[in-house]
């Protein structure tokens, strides 16, 4: 879920009732609180990566009716999933999808069931290019990997 509050103010006097609305080409699921400015979109799981351009739009009720635009981007990026899991002798090789210049980092824990969170395996590193590669140390444990885009 995408959510953030638009922000827009009126300096006319007397104040006017600011409304906010999306303009054309919005993604069909996503949302705005007409009197809060409260954008929200479920991002679907089969959402193609790709730009994605939301035009967001506050009008005021005075007279003449007063309206401004802004334009901005949502980039979303493949899903991330685990493209291989080599052994190599001692370590592990994690393969996933990136997206260049985002960071990333590599979390595992042995029992999926359990409320614990993921701790990370190693520091967080910045993409080169279009695939992060993790190396753990290999154990003789079962382990689930995990590998997340950090904001």
């Amino acid at each position: 879920l995408l959510t953030f509050t638009n922000v827009a103010t009126d300096a006319d006097l007397p104040a006017n009732i600011l409304s906010y609305s999306l303009g054309a080409g919005a993604p069909p699921t996503a949302t705005i609180v007409t009197n809060t400015g409260v954008f929200s979109w479920p991002v679907p799981v089969n959402q193609p990566a790709g730009t994605n351009s939301v035009t967001v739009i506050v009008s005021d009720n005075g007279i003449p009716q007063g309206s401004h635009a802004r334009t901005f981007q949502i980039v979303v990026g493949a899903p991330l999933t685990i493209t291989s899991i080599v052994d190599a002798g001692g370590t592990v090789n994690i393969t996933a999808p990136a997206i260049p210049g985002r960071r990333y980092t590599l979390t595992a824990k042995d029992d999926l069931a359990a409320p614990s969170p993921w701790p990370a395996l190693g520091s967080p590193f910045t993409a080169t290019n279009t695939t992060v590669i993790f190396s753990a140390p290999a154990t003789n444990a079962q382990l689930f990997y995990r590998v997340q885009m950090l904001p």
